[in-house]
Parts: structure tokens; sequence; C-alpha cells
């Protein structure tokens, strides 16, 4: 809850009411998805995955052929504004994908896998990458592909 309101329903109200997308899938828990709240009526509502990247491709499923601009956005930041969803929308449209990102304000080191300091990297290298995440729909079909893929080759018999 944050202000009295589920952040769930705080973070699908900025994309019904932002931006104005044709339809909004949501990834639920198998357990919340058989059994989805009441304010969650007006979207499409699929299964989670074990991963986040499974939720991603279960959403893509669900999404009209006609989609031309997927955006995928964590649950758990109900507090983007319409300005960052079309921001990382014009990104998408002009590049493929777009991320939305913080510049790193701390000192970040690197490591050599121990915990002994090997090297400071620049800040103004470092960003934290966040959500919306905006993509050409063939870019994330290309990559939860290659992904599916490179997840088949790595399981055992």
């Amino acid at each position: 809850m944050l202000a009295g309101v589920p952040i769930l329903k705080r973070t699908v109200d900025a994309f019904l009411q932002g931006y104005g997308f044709d339809e909004v899938v949501v990834a639920l828990p198998p357990e919340l998805a058989v059994n989805p709240p009441s304010y969650l009526d007006s979207v499409i509502i699929v299964e989670g995955g074990e991963r986040r990247q499974d939720s991603v491709a279960n959403a893509f499923r669900a999404v009209a052929p006609s989609s031309q601009i997927i955006v995928i956005h964590d649950a758990a930041r109900p507090l983007v504004s319409s300005a960052l969803i079309e921001r990382t929308i014009d990104g998408a449209v002009k590049h493929g994908a777009a991320i939305a990102a913080l510049q790193a304000r701390d000192t970040v080191k690197r490591t050599d896998g121990s915990r002994i300091i090997r090297g400071t990297i620049p800040r103004e290298e470092v960003f934290l990458a966040q959500t919306p995440q905006a993509f050409r729909v063939g870019v994330l079909r290309d990559a939860l592909a290659l992904a599916s893929t490179a997840r088949t080759r790595c399981r055992r018999p």
C-alpha cells in the first residue's frame, strides 16, 4: 500500500491514465492471476513466470499482433510519470529500444571477484537501469527468442 492505495493499482493507473496505451498487460503470480483484484478489470492478465524474462515473454504473447512498441514496467515503481514513459517510447521508436536509467552518484569500485579493490569505475560511465523499458516489437521478439535459445542450451538433460 502507498498512501492507502495498492502499489500495483497506482502503477497500472499510471499507464491507463497517463500515456493512452491501446492495451495494458499485467503479469501476476499464479495465485493472483486466477483471481485478480477488481482494479485490474480493464487490463489483460497473464500468469507470470519463474524469472522476470519469463513473465515478459508470457505478457508479450498476449499483446495484439498489430502492436508496434512494447513497454515493460515493474509494478514496484508506481510513481512513474507520463513524461518518462513518453521519453522511453520516443527512444524506442528512434533507436529500437530504450530504458529509463539514473546516472550513478556514488563512487563505484571494481574488484577481482574478491573484496580487494582493483580500481574505480568513472561514475559518468555507470547508469542504474530502471523501468520503463520500451522496445520496437521486433527487437523484443528477437531478444526473447535469443534468451529462450540460450536457456535451452544451458539446461541439463
